[in-house]
């Protein structure tokens, strides 16, 4: 599979004159072109079972099962490959904190509701790292979801920690200092 990196970094070899050879170009985009209609494919059919499995749902029973769905399909490894992205966690099912976050985002956008990727920073063990979260506009207020923290791994044995589910304002504060603008949350009535 052709990775953005591939494309960046390719170097065609040069014919006379500094062209380039036709042939490299030509097999470079048929690649690349193979490529990009499976991941689209790919991506195409893990929205359309999410919406299939989703449309029966209540909202906010939408927002547990793509919680869920998230955890249960991705392991957290900061060496996945695209792990900044959608695809590391839909279609390689490995991503770092930043893949969760997208794609918890586009997925509730896809369901219709208004979902927000924040950039942020988190205190573990002393120690400072960047981080990725999502705020959620959700029955007039705004929460908060970390699917990354959501997936507990204790003994090899995956555990949806569901306390990173509808957590509000106050107590995003407590565990972020945020680099984006946040809402704060009127009513906490739909925490988790």
């Amino acid at each position: 599979m052709i990775t953005p990196l591939d494309i960046e970094n390719k170097k065609f070899s040069k014919q006379m004159m500094n062209g380039y050879n036709v042939e490299d170009v030509d097999d470079f985009l048929d690649e690349l072109v193979v490529d990009y209609e499976k991941n689209y494919k790919e991506l195409a059919e893990a929205n359309d079972k999410i919406e299939k499995l989703t449309k029966d749902l209540e909202q906010y029973q939408k927002i547990k099962y793509i919680y869920d769905y998230i955890i249960t399909q991705c392991k957290y490894n900061e060496k996945a490959k695209y792990n900044q992205e959608i695809i590391s966690v839909l279609l390689n099912h490995q991503s770092v904190c930043s893949g969760y976050a997208k794609t918890l985002q586009y997925l509730l956008n896809q369901l219709g509701l208004k979902t927000t990727f924040l950039a942020a920073e988190a205190t573990i063990d002393g120690k400072t790292n960047k981080h990725a979260i999502n705020m959620i506009k959700y029955d007039n207020d705004y929460y908060y979801i970390d699917a990354t923290w959501g997936d507990l791994v204790l003994d090899d044995e995956e555990i949806i920690n569901n306390n990173y589910l509808m957590f509000d304002s106050q107590t995003m504060k407590q565990m972020y200092d945020l680099d984006d603008h946040y809402k704060i949350t009127k009513n906490d009535k739909h925490t988790y």
